[in-house]
């Protein structure tokens, strides 16, 4: 038994000897990303607002059936107005919509869109303003859901 416990302390003290403590074991090399590069993350300060594009329906017009329209589809006739508010002005047709998207671009180009939909409008009228926004440049964009109203 003694042999066995002189065995067992100079085994502690050869480990108690040659055991090396780091200084720097807390500490990690991290290469996180800067604020810089091809994805620079704005700062918390600055907010970058959606441009908001209202669609509604001043005029309903004719809706026409028949041969020809598929059943559930709805195809106006040429008597449909619609009228587009980008930001604080309004404006009735998609040329309208694209000036003023492209002015409202130039001073941000990485502002996104959001279309506001109003009661009545059907999907290929949100189509042809998805088409109007990517001859803009603007890819990505978000569509609100219908608003209740008051």
């Amino acid at each position: 038994m003694t042999s066995m416990i002189d065995v067992t302390f100079l085994l502690l003290v050869f480990f108690m000897c040659t055991l090396q403590f780091k200084t720097l074991e807390g500490k990690l090399s991290a290469y996180l990303p800067k604020e810089e590069g091809p994805n620079p993350t704005p700062p918390p300060d600055v907010v970058i607002e959606d441009i908001e594009v209202v669609l509604e329906v001043i005029d309903p017009g004719t809706r026409l059936t028949g041969a020809g329209i598929a059943p559930g589809r709805f195809v106006f006739d040429d008597d449909r107005r619609l009228a587009y508010q980008v930001g604080p002005r309004r404006g009735t047709d998609l040329d309208f919509v694209r000036e003023r998207l492209r002015a409202l671009r130039r001073g941000a180009p990485e502002r996104q869109a959001v279309i506001a939909p109003q009661e009545g409008v059907v999907h290929a009228e949100v189509i042809e303003l998805l088409d109007a926004m990517l001859d803009v440049g603007i890819t990505e964009v978000r569509i609100q859901g219908a608003r209740e109203h008051r």
